[in-house]
């Protein structure tokens, strides 16, 4: 049967809505708090491209939507999760405590990829190293390594946020509603800071 549009009229105000209605982008927020002052709240927002940084967006997706921890995971009020860290330092401490309670297989893949670590199968003496404990007790102990890595993590969270290329520009915003899955929020002196490996 052919729809009749002059008998049932199609509403006004619906078909408006339809017309100008904006997909909706889920999205990093990047909340840069400017250097605190008495009595001001002096920060900006900007949405950072789809999936970036990557190194995040696994961490946030795929783990903390399939596993959400109120401590790790508390909500944010524009939406999303509240990545409200004081420091790169802070944050690093944050990435370090996930990835301890994370599947083995994932932290020995995430560390790989995004920090070029290549977990050995055994310890020295031959003791596999086959879970996650393992993998940071091989940190501390066989490699004697665990500062360097939390330096290579500070790296990585600085040079990422810090990279304008993965920032949306506000005419791509312009065209979506956008939907943050998590906002965070860092100081821009200490994220603009030289890092420790370039002193």
């Amino acid at each position: 049967m052919i729809y009749n549009a002059s008998a049932r009229p199609f509403p006004t105000a619906l078909a408006r809505h339809l017309v100008f209605a904006k997909p909706i982008l889920r999205t990093l927020c990047l909340s840069l708090k400017k250097p605190a002052e008495p009595a001001t709240d002096d920060y900006f927002l900007v949405f950072l491209k789809q999936n970036k940084p990557d190194w995040l967006y696994y961490l946030l997706v795929h783990v903390g939507l399939n596993n959400k921890n109120g401590t790790a995971f508390p909500d944010h009020k524009l939406g999303g999760y509240d990545l409200n860290w004081q420091s790169v330092s802070d944050a690093a401490n944050w990435v370090d405590e996930l990835l301890q309670s994370m599947p083995f297989r994932d932290v020995r893949c995430w560390l790989a990829k995004h920090l070029n670590i290549t977990v050995p199968k055994v310890y020295e003496n031959g003791t596999p190293i086959n879970d996650t404990f393992q993998i940071f007790q091989w940190m501390v102990f066989a490699e004697g390594n665990y500062h360097a890595f939390m330096d290579a993590l500070a790296d990585l969270i600085r040079t990422s946020l810090a990279d304008d290329s993965i920032v949306m520009a506000n005419e791509e915003t312009a065209k979506y509603q956008m939907k943050p899955y998590g906002v965070i929020s860092i100081e821009l002196d200490d994220l603009c800071n030289e890092s420790p490996s370039d002193s």
